[in-house]
């Protein structure tokens, strides 16, 4: 693939997950760092799950 087109296609993910993220801390009253955090212990959490069920 072209170098160009796969950091293209990294910046537009994370364009819209930003979007994402901002939408929903708007909608539900947050501040957007605490919806990152959020994100952040969620897959923590999963991948200490994922390692003790393994």
């Amino acid at each position: 693939m072209d170098i160009e087109k796969i950091k293209t296609t990294i910046d537009d993910v994370g364009r819209k997950t930003k979007g994402a993220v901002n939408g929903f801390a708007a909608i539900h009253n947050f501040e957007s760092w605490q919806v990152w955090l959020g994100l952040v212990i969620l897959i923590v959490l999963t991948l200490l799950i994922a390692l003790i069920l393994c």
